[in-house]
């Protein structure tokens, strides 16, 4: 039978939502996806997802579209993305879940694709999947599996979506991303609040993620650096291994780089991510001179390249130093801007090397 047109992906899928405001708070500002139109008279709302004309996702309040039980629908993203959502679900208050449903800290392998794949719920109830294909070999015999449990069996030789240590994107050269990381767990941190500034105030063609689970990479011991090293230490890799540049804001403790921040570093030393990565350092206090120099010496050493045109000191001192005041503060925000575009602008003559 001849086919009308060859179908090759998923380009539109609707659900029936309950609440229509609540459900366009909860698509686009908390999973980020471009509300592309809406028809008031029929409560109904359409996004794009990904880029424009590629697919769509429809909702419809009770009562006013086709009336269907619960969803399952799938976005395809690339595996350091799925790898990342767990981190990125929880803290936009979403809970990631497991094959079965039960809360979870990482993706679970779909071992006959294989796949890698988080679930999680919309505020009505359909199950939702970030999902991402790997060219590993399939193994049906293996059922699903935690993504930890498929890399401790060495299994995880690639994976869609990731980066060459140049830091050129795999098809994606127009966007650079910048994995943005503070040195500090302090809730209040300036530091903190710095990255998540950058992330807000990115030039066009610059994404930044910030890092935020450097609490979940354990004490560094080179004995259990194998096969089955923590999940902590796994996503850390994945992160920085994904990314295009790297900025990295810290605070200065006793004369030296915070704690939490040379643990996480020592885990890279053989792994080998930062290799030729650029790098930006940024400093909240023009004071705290001994922990920048440290820092410098530390990725200079790991074969890190800091930037000295993207690293610079940005007064936070008698200033409010939450994120928002940042954004709104035309000299700060202006010099973080400025960071990024001299990082990305390194970035690309890499990526085209």
């Amino acid at each position: 039978m001849t086919s009308i047109a060859v179908v090759d992906r998923l380009f539109e899928a609707h659900l029936v939502v309950a609440d229509l405001d609540a459900s366009i708070a909860f698509y686009r500002d908390r999973l980020g996806l471009d509300l592309a139109h809406m028809v008031p008279a029929r409560r109904a709302a359409f996004f794009w997802v990904g880029a424009h004309s590629n697919s769509m996702l429809g909702l419809w309040q009770a009562g006013a579209g086709p009336q269907k039980t619960t969803t399952h629908i799938a976005f395809a993203t690339t595996a350091d993305d799925v790898i990342a959502a767990p981190q990125r679900l929880r803290s936009a208050g979403i809970v990631a879940l497991d094959f079965n449903g039960q809360p979870t800290d990482e993706p679970v392998v779909l071992a006959w694709m294989p796949a890698l794949a988080v679930y999680f719920l919309d505020p009505d109830g359909h199950l939702l999947e970030y999902i991402a294909m790997l060219e590993d070999e399939p193994r049906p015999d293996d059922g699903v599996m935690g993504w930890r449990a498929w890399t401790s069996l060495g299994r995880a030789r690639k994976y869609g979506g990731a980066r060459n240590r140049q830091g050129s994107a795999m098809g994606y050269t127009d966007t650079v991303r910048v994995l943005a990381i503070s040195g500090s767990l302090r809730k209040t941190s300036s530091n903190s609040a710095l990255v998540a500034a950058a992330a807000r105030v990115a030039p066009v063609g610059v994404e930044v993620s910030v890092y935020g689970e450097l609490a979940d990479v354990p004490s560094f011991n080179p004995d259990v650096d194998t096969d089955t090293v923590s999940i902590g230490v796994v996503r850390f890799r994945a992160a920085l291994e994904a990314c295009d540049a790297i900025m990295i804001c810290s605070p200065e403790y006793a004369h030296g780089v915070s704690g939490v921040l040379k643990n996480a570093l020592d885990w890279i030393v053989s792994s080998g991510e930062l290799t030729d990565k650029p790098i930006a350092l940024l400093n909240v206090s023009s004071r705290a001179t001994l922990a920048y120099a440290s820092l410098r010496e530390t990725l200079t050493t790991m074969s890190g390249r800091v930037i000295e045109d993207a690293s610079v000191t940005i007064p936070l001192e008698g200033s409010r130093s939450d994120a928002a005041s940042i954004v709104q503060d035309a000299y700060l925000s202006g010099l973080v801007k400025a960071s990024l575009a001299a990082l990305a602008q390194v970035a690309r003559v890499g990526a085209a090397r």
